[in-house]
């Protein structure tokens, strides 16, 4: 067997291959960061309101279900954080 066939065996081999990993390959979603982050995208004023929320186990989904508005200027303080969890 010559270089030239070898070569040519391995390229059609590595073609083969690669035809058969993107047949079994199974497209995923990409994963959705609010199942890492419970309280991703929600603004907080300060480092204390944000882990005052953590602590007391809130989501996004306790800032999303309100009719409580930020009273920050950059986001929820830690009386809002009180005052929604007092809602729940």
């Amino acid at each position: 067997m010559t270089m030239d066939s070898q070569e040519r065996l391995l390229a059609n081999a590595s073609k083969r291959l690669k035809k058969e990993a993107a047949a079994e390959a199974v497209w995923a979603p990409p994963p959705d960061p609010r199942d890492h982050d419970p309280l991703h995208g929600v603004a907080f004023a300060s480092p204390a309101a944000h882990s005052h929320a953590q602590y007391l186990g809130m989501t996004w989904k306790d800032f999303a279900g309100t009719l409580h508005t930020p009273s920050g200027a950059t986001g929820h303080t830690k009386a809002d954080v009180v005052a929604i969890s007092r809602e729940r």
